[in-house]
């Protein structure tokens, strides 16, 4: 028997003896009634159940993420790792708890008393990259019996956005978002993920051959850094997809203005409005594209508020020369005329962008 298909069979037991006590109480809650005492979903034990059980437990490091230990997809066991058992929602130790596990991940603890206890894990020089996202954890004890529990370490546990980009460049982060452009749409292996708390840049995320589509929400793990130094923007990079959701919600897409993309570029690279999905209403061009700009595919443009960039990439329109690129952008948003832009809020160098993903995020509308 593999130890996959071990650990399917061990759950199946726990989901047995699960039920098994449930019914019990149930028995007994109709008991307690019957004689006029109340009784709850999950009472307190009247009496204190004489006789013990056991617990079992294997600890991996499940680097694919599905609960699971398989060798194959680079899962490790993780040996030398002291377990204790505390009495529930407290620090007291039981007596008798302490165990370690051995070569292969596994650890047994006998002569438990009947109930439900919490296993406590020592991370102490468990190394880095090996994350337990719930400790302790819940183990339920029945009666000469012996409940298994499947420990699955991961290699970051998930921070918001903000959150990871408060730490130091360099740091590994995981992050749970919504996709707000595809990789490639806006450039070469990057992509943009928002949550509650803000946006990123997503930079060569290995997506293990999976397609992404606007709106998923995604779990990634990599390394933050910074683009461009302390006034660039802000990336996640060296990354990995560990699980992809199509949601049937729209995204939602914040009205801001150009003046505020501005303002958040001049603040901080870690401002909560860059690398989030922004619209701007009834912006137009201030000048024409290339005009005091770096690019010929950047433009200066406002909603009255206060001026941004207006950048376009070669991934969003091509040009068959570089002369071309400047009445070819002329001719999709040129001056005098209004438009409603949907883009990713980003910041090159302190200076605040708005960078659609598709020509179709750009809406000419009447000026007044």
């Amino acid at each position: 028997m593999t130890m996959k298909t071990q650990a399917k069979s061990e759950g199946k037991v726990t989901r047995h003896f699960e039920r098994a006590r449930r019914r019990a109480a149930a028995v007994l809650c109709a008991v307690v009634l019957l004689v006029g005492a109340g009784c709850s979903d999950d009472p307190e034990p009247v009496f204190a159940i004489p006789g013990t059980g056991s617990v079992e437990g294997l600890l991996f490091l499940d680097t694919d993420q599905d609960g699971l230990y398989d060798p194959s997809v680079g899962d490790r066991l993780l040996p030398n790792v002291n377990v204790r058992l505390l009495a529930r929602g407290t620090d007291q130790v039981l007596a008798g708890s302490d165990a370690q596990t051995d070569m292969n991940g596994r650890f047994t603890i006998t002569d438990v008393a009947v109930g439900t206890h919490e296993l406590s894990i020592d991370t102490t020089g468990i190394g880095a990259g090996v994350f337990f996202c719930q400790n302790p954890i819940p183990v339920s004890v029945f009666l000469n019996e012996s409940f298994f529990q499947t420990v699955a370490a991961r290699g970051g546990c998930v921070i918001t956005i903000a959150e990871a980009e408060a730490l130091a460049p360099g740091s590994p982060v995981t992050l749970l978002g919504r996709v707000t452009s595809t990789p490639g749409q806006l450039g070469t292996g990057r992509m943009y993920v928002e949550d509650a708390t803000g946006g990123v840049r997503v930079t060569n995320l290995n997506t293990g051959g999976a397609t992404l589509a606007i709106g998923d929400l995604v779990e990634i793990s990599g390394v933050i850094g910074l683009i461009s130094g302390a006034a660039g923007e802000m990336e996640v990079t060296a990354g990995r997809l560990n699980s992809q959701t199509t949601l049937a919600a729209p995204l939602d897409t914040a009205e801001v203005t150009s003046g505020e993309i501005t303002t958040a570029a001049q603040t901080s690279a870690a401002d909560p409005l860059l690398g989030t999905l922004v619209t701007v209403r009834k912006a137009s061009l201030t000048a024409i594209w290339g005009e005091g700009q770096p690019s010929t595919r950047n433009a200066s443009f406002s909603d009255g508020s206060g001026v941004a960039v207006l950048r376009v990439e070669s991934s969003v329109i091509s040009f068959p020369n570089a002369s071309d690129v400047v009445p070819g952008l002329s001719a999709i948003i040129g001056l005098g005329k209004c438009y409603d832009i949907t883009g990713i809020a980003t910041n090159f160098g302190s200076v605040g962008q708005l960078t659609p993903r598709t020509l179709a995020d750009i809406v000419e509308v009447p000026c007044s």
